[in-house]
């Protein structure tokens, strides 16, 4: 599967099935995401760089996002829509920057803070598919991206920098599977969070 392949087919078998739940510990939030919201956020992205930003394939967008922020997901599924490249980090030399600190467009940290990417169409039809040599995540190719799956189970993500994080999940998600993604995890929580959220996958920190 092309990485821009991805954000149609996750809502093509059961569009409300919820692909990520999101934690933060130091706040208490918990998210669940559908397919379908996911897809829309994602589709969201992706007019943005294109109208705003007017990307290109082979474009670099830095994405600048606290470790496991579900935010940081739907962004990367926009930018590869486009055919663009992930940079991990705020950096030089790149034509677009997103966080939540500073760049062409802020985020909100709290997982339901209000964005600004509100405004824009809720689906995404122009996919521009990206040579499989070209980079779509910091160093790792287009034909590299989704070679590994590691099967539909549902991971768990604790802390995970972001390339980590967007990396183990769009695989996941690949796959049929789901993430739970957790941030500034209280310890003590882990054992009952694996059994709440039925993990069957891997879990994977920082």
């Amino acid at each position: 599967m092309r990485p821009d392949q991805l954000l149609p087919r996750l809502t093509a078998a059961d569009p409300t099935r919820p692909v990520i739940t999101s934690y933060d510990d130091a706040t208490g939030e918990r998210v669940e995401l559908s397919a379908k919201v996911i897809s829309m956020w994602a589709a969201k992205a992706a007019h943005w760089l294109l109208d705003e930003m007017d990307i290109a394939p082979g474009d670099r967008v830095a994405l600048d996002f606290p470790a496991a922020h579900w935010r940081s997901v739907y962004w990367a599924l926009g930018v590869w829509a486009v055919g663009g490249q992930v940079c991990v980090g705020a950096g030089d030399n790149v034509e677009a920057t997103v966080g939540t600190r500073e760049g062409d467009l802020v985020e909100p940290e709290a997982a339901l803070g209000a964005s600004e990417l509100t405004s824009f169409p809720d689906q995404f039809s122009a996919f521009v598919p990206a040579a499989p040599s070209e980079l779509a995540l910091d160093d790792i190719t287009y034909g590299e991206l989704l070679t590994e799956t590691g099967g539909a189970g549902r991971l768990m993500l604790i802390d995970l920098p972001i390339k980590g994080t967007v990396l183990h999940t769009a695989q996941v998600l690949s796959a049929g599977g789901s993430v739970v993604l957790v941030r500034n995890e209280n310890p003590q929580t882990r054992t009952p969070r694996i059994e709440t959220e039925a993990v069957d996958g891997p879990v994977l920190e920082g």
